[in-house]
Parts: C-alpha cells; structure tokens; sequence
C-alpha cells in the first residue's frame, strides 16, 4: 500500500483533487472561463481562420484568436471555448455514432458481438425500457449505463496504439478522418507550427468519477511535433508538470470546446486529469431520439480527442 508521506508531488497534488471523502478547494486552478488566476499566462492573439474552415469544423467565428501559454510550462497553449454550441454537440455526436466503427479499434472490440452497432443498440434499449410516461434523468441515467455505448473507454484511429507495448502498429492501420486532420493543422499552426501532419488520434471516453493517471506521450517516433486534444461535454481538472514527477504541476480547468496544445517542452511533460466535474443540471429526460440521448450522455461524460504525428 502507498505511502503519502513517500509519494511524489505530482501524485500528491493528483490524489488531492481526486478524493472524494473531502471536496478539494479549486482556488488554485487557472480557470479561463471565470477569468481566474490568469496571472499564471501569457496571452497572445492570432487572425481568424477563413469562414469556410470556420463553418466546417463547428468553430466560433471571431476576429482574433486568444491563445493562452502557462508561464510555468512552456509550450502548453490552451485555446479556450473554441466551438459553437452546434460545433461542439457535432463533435460529440461524431464520437458516440463514428470514431468506434471498424476499422477503427476499442476497448470493447473482444467483448461486443456488434460494436458498429453500439450506438443505436443503445438508443433502442432506452427507448424500449423508459416506459410510455414520464422518465426522470436519474432513470434514463440508469438505462444508459446498462447500455454498451457506457462501456467504451477509448477508440484509436489512424495509426494505433498498442496498450501493452505502448508502441504504435503500422499494420492495420485505419483513415484518419478528415475533420481530425484539418482541424488539428489548423491549431498546430496557431502556435506556428504549420507542417503538422496528423497520423494517429485517440478518443477517451469519461464519465463522473473516472481519471486518468499520471503519464507521459512518449509513444510517437517524431517527438518535436505538437500534441493537439479537443475537449467535450464536462469539465475536467487536468495537472501537468515537467518532466519528473518531482515538479509540482500546474492546474486548470478544461471546459467544453477548449483546445489543449502540448509543444516544445511540455509535450514531454507528466499529466493527468485527477477529477471530472460532476454536471450542473438534472434535467428532465422527455424523449428518446439520438439528441436527446446524445443529451443524456454528454451530461455525464467528457469526451477527448488527442491527435498526434507519429512520424517525421
């Protein structure tokens, strides 16, 4: 069993906002929604991408972009709020319905006899067991976690990623989609990065209650080029130090549509996202087509896109 007094500061401070028993203060947690702590930035703008682009990819449209760099962790860039409302249910919607089918590959690919078909197995089983009256959202909640949808963890696309090897296989290898490629070279060259070229991704799928350990990226063979994560649905705290777990991390708030670039010397730097928010609202379930389950869903789950190049 781990000792406290001999765990790392990084595990620390991840342990502190993981527990449960005592909620933890987020008076320290840069926050670039409320504007607090923003004294631990340097802010920078850069013009706006054409409107088609903008329209495409679900993006806001605005004259200049702000994109924040953490003074403690160079080459961490965080692109707040980044996407419509229409942009980012999109986004979502491309996760639960797209980025799990063959042949692309999951967690959940040994254990389900149809997983193409997770999404609107899902959909079907809530709508044949919610009954004719009303369904309250702790009802539906409930159904939804019976679901198979629930039990998916992580789809790769692109080159993918071996778990236990922590390599990537060039064989098989599955398209990348185009949206992935096009919006992750559009961040990649905010920060003047302009020949990223994005060859693998990884979709995490979180619900209330789930974290992810400390780690380092450390997999791709071409290490100099930036990592690109789009975040949606709940927020999330996430921690990043350096590159030992010895260095104290900085932590922030991810909110839904927030962009998170990791270069230079973060993009070999430990993270980790110790806590996800628990949802605001309890809204009520009133009916069961795909929006309103993609509704039911996102309220309790926080969705990553992480697109990488894996080599020079």
């Amino acid at each position: 069993m781990d000792d406290d007094t001999n765990d790392n500061i990084f595990k620390q401070t991840f342990k502190y906002y993981k527990q449960k028993a005592t909620p933890p203060s987020f008076d320290d947690v840069i926050d670039f929604k409320n504007a607090r702590n923003l004294d631990h930035v340097n802010v920078k703008q850069v013009p706006s991408p054409s409107n088609e682009l903008v329209n495409e990819l679900g993006l806001k449209c605005k004259e200049n972009w702000e994109i924040y760099e953490l003074k403690n962790v160079p080459g961490l860039f965080v692109i707040p709020n980044s996407f419509t409302d229409e942009g980012r249910r999109m986004w979502a919607n491309k996760c639960v319905t797209e980025y799990f089918k063959k042949p692309h590959e999951t967690n959940v690919d040994p254990f389900e006899d149809n997983p193409d078909n997770m999404w609107k197995s899902s959909c079907k089983y809530i709508q044949s067991n919610a009954g004719k009256g009303s369904c309250t959202y702790e009802d539906s909640l409930s159904l939804l976690k019976c679901c198979p949808i629930w039990k998916l963890r992580w789809a790769t696309l692109g080159f993918h990623h071996n778990w236990n090897s922590k390599q990537y296989s060039e064989q098989p290898c599955s398209e990348l989609p185009s949206e992935l490629r096009k919006t992750s070279k559009l961040f990649a060259s905010m920060i003047g990065t302009d020949d990223f070229k994005a060859e693998a991704s990884i979709v995490n799928y979180y619900h209330v209650g789930n974290a992810l350990s400390p780690h380092d990226d450390t997999s791709e063979l071409y290490l100099e080029a930036p990592l690109v994560s789009l975040s949606f649905g709940l927020s999330a705290v996430f921690l990043i130090g350096g590159t030992t777990k010895d260095q104290k991390p900085e932590a922030l708030f991810i909110h839904s549509g927030d962009v998170i670039i990791m270069s230079g010397a973060s993009r070999l730097a430990y993270h980790a996202v110790p806590r996800i928010l628990k949802p605001a609202s309890d809204a009520q379930f009133k009916s069961c087509s795909v929006a309103d389950n993609l509704d039911l869903f996102m309220s309790h789950s926080r969705l990553n896109i992480n697109i990488r190049q894996v080599h020079s």
